[in-house]
């Protein structure tokens, strides 16, 4: 039986040892709409050498979108760098991310994301709970900790095609700032899924969110007690892993009600991570 603790212990591992290097000094290698810097491209280059050791089986990255796997088997689903723009402007955060995922169902097994600007990194092992540098996240404990202001803070995602859900995006954040939310935005998918998971924030989403900027996270705020909800955007192939999704995430069942409400993400498409 496939040791899953272990696993996660090795992932952690990995993720932390990357070779992020030097911050201020980064260079541009792709300039299009999905930009690429030398860091991706080591970070890249590790972790697809490096993960296939502890369990060899195929591995997507967003380095490498065109390779779309198929529905059957275990995968690792890995974004070395989620936050590139941030990297380029020198600021805000960015994360490394790692899963393993059951590519049947979409469900990840293990995920870590490390936050190297700030020392942090979240692991989660499905069915067995979040730690936070090695401290579980227990909901109950969070929940009480938050003044009811701060329990109404949405982060939210920019697309990358912004103006296909213009109008969408002007709907919700207008629906959220009518019924009293405020809101953050810190352009690392990742970052505020786990933002959410500590209860810093009550609330994220994403309208063409990619399948790599979550399958970490999700798994994270899963395991800490949040509600998650994905809807893969036009049709799906059964035999093709979906990539790009509308995402939202709370921190209670409850506000995932209300939020949906506002944004426009089909309650009925739940689907665990």
């Amino acid at each position: 039986m496939m040791n899953l603790a272990r696993i996660a212990e090795l992932v952690e591992e990995v993720v932390l040892d990357v070779p992020h290097g030097e911050l201020t000094e980064i260079h541009v290698t792709r300039a299009d709409d999905n930009p690429q810097t030398d860091l991706d491209k080591r970070i890249d280059a590790y972790l697809t050498a490096t993960l296939p050791r502890i369990l060899d089986v195929p591995l997507m990255s967003e380095e490498d979108p065109g390779r779309v796997l198929g529905r059957s088997g275990l995968c690792w689903i890995v974004d070395p760098v989620d936050g590139t723009i941030n990297v380029i402007a020198g600021a805000g955060e960015f994360a490394v991310c790692a899963a393993l995922v059951d590519a049947k169902d979409l469900r990840s097994l293990v995920g870590v994301v490390h936050l190297p600007r700030t020392g942090q990194i979240f692991t989660a092992i499905h069915g067995e709970g979040a730690r936070r540098n090695g401290r579980v996240l227990v909901k109950d404990e969070f929940v009480g900790a938050i003044a009811p202001r701060a329990q109404r803070i949405a982060a939210f995602g920019v697309p990358k095609d912004g103006p296909g859900v213009a109008a969408r995006m002007a709907h919700a954040l207008g629906g959220l700032y009518s019924a009293g939310w405020v809101t953050r935005q810190q352009g690392a998918a990742s970052v505020d899924i786990c933002q959410v998971a500590t209860g810093s924030w009550a609330a994220f989403f994403e309208y063409g969110l990619m399948y790599w900027d979550f399958a970490a996270a999700a798994l994270i705020a899963t395991e800490a007690g949040c509600s998650v909800r994905a809807v893969p955007r036009g049709p799906s192939r059964p035999d093709l892993l979906p990539l790009e999704f509308d995402f939202v995430v709370t921190r209670t069942a409850e506000l995932m009600e209300e939020v949906t409400a506002m944004v426009g993400i089909r309650p009925e498409a739940t689907r665990g991570r």
